[in-house]
């Protein structure tokens, strides 16, 4: 299987904390030209657990235009409401996207029962493809292989998985419940450092945020693994390896790549949509110092 790198894109906010849909455009527009695999757009990184379901439903019409099929789109459509859950995903797939991404519900701890139920009432809504998106230490609720297993076997079009976890194993596990049931199942990871990992237990890339900062690089990235030039592999490996202490100058980290992205030349409102805040300056300049040490700026 070739191995995939997804962005999971950036939302951009104006100066009031509306949603500025040229923005968000530019940034598809940038990663797609850059050759990147797709897109996931109003996912975890995309902030899309404030924004409203017209800004959603408006997001996903900006992005499938900018688009225009020249790589995958992803549509994340989950909620803590399965009934808008439903409505969303019959959005995305209505208006052109490749497959919708959900997370299941989140805040309570859910009966394994309650997951398979809420995904077969999704899969069952609309004959689109789906991606289940594992994240459980946000949601508290891991999505496992055995349950992934049993909703592949039951629908056909839950065509993949993004399992946002560290341990690489989770994600092998995954790939070794359904691989039997469906072999060209889509198991992403949700970490850019685990993208050759991913590859190695039989999944199909990464879906990682970093790829908004340096496409290039993350598209050299899968190039060379898909050359089987692991010293080229190897390298890359390094510079993504120190490129992920992004992740925790700032929480929620979004706010450190909007700044980075101002660094690399991107131009763009760096404003956050309350509650979250911008970055300090302590944590504007790691971000410069890890950028220099790289010579990306």
């Amino acid at each position: 299987m070739k191995a995939e790198y997804i962005t999971p894109a950036i939302c951009v906010f104006d100066d009031e904390g509306n949603v500025d849909y040229d923005g968000c455009a530019r940034i598809i527009d940038r990663v797609v030209s850059a050759g990147i695999d797709g897109v996931v757009l109003n996912g975890s990184n995309g902030e899309f657990f404030h924004l409203t379901d017209e800004e959603r439903c408006r997001l996903v019409d900006a992005a499938v235009e900018v688009i225009d099929h020249r790589a995958k789109l992803y549509v994340g459509t989950g909620s803590m409401s399965q009934e808008q859950t439903i409505k969303l995903t019959r959005y995305a797939h209505e208006a052109g996207a490749d497959a919708a991404l959900i997370v299941p519900p989140f805040y309570f701890k859910l009966a394994e029962q309650s997951m398979e139920e809420f995904f077969s009432a999704v899969a069952s809504s609309s004959e689109g493809d789906i991606l289940l998106y594992n994240f459980p230490s946000l949601t508290g609720n891991d999505v496992t292989p055995e349950l992934t297993a049993r909703l592949v076997d039951k629908h056909e079009n839950i065509v993949g998985y993004k399992d946002t976890v560290v341990d690489v194993a989770h994600t092998r596990r995954v790939i070794d419940a359904v691989s039997p049931i469906r072999s060209e199942f889509l198991a992403y990871s949700g970490f850019d450092e685990n993208l050759a990992h991913n590859i190695l237990v039989g999944g199909a890339g990464a879906i990682g945020a970093l790829s908004n900062l340096v496409p290039a690089t993350c598209v050299a990235w899968t190039g060379a693994i898909n050359a089987g030039d692991w010293n080229e592999v190897a390298r890359y490996q390094r510079i993504i390896d120190r490129l992920m202490a992004l992740y925790d100058i700032s929480q929620p980290f979004m706010s450190t790549f909007r700044y980075a992205l101002h660094l690399v030349g991107f131009d763009m409102n760096e404003n956050c949509r309350a509650p979250f805040l911008a970055i300090d300056e302590e944590q504007k300049a790691k971000t410069g110092a890890l950028l220099e040490s790289l010579e990306i700026i």
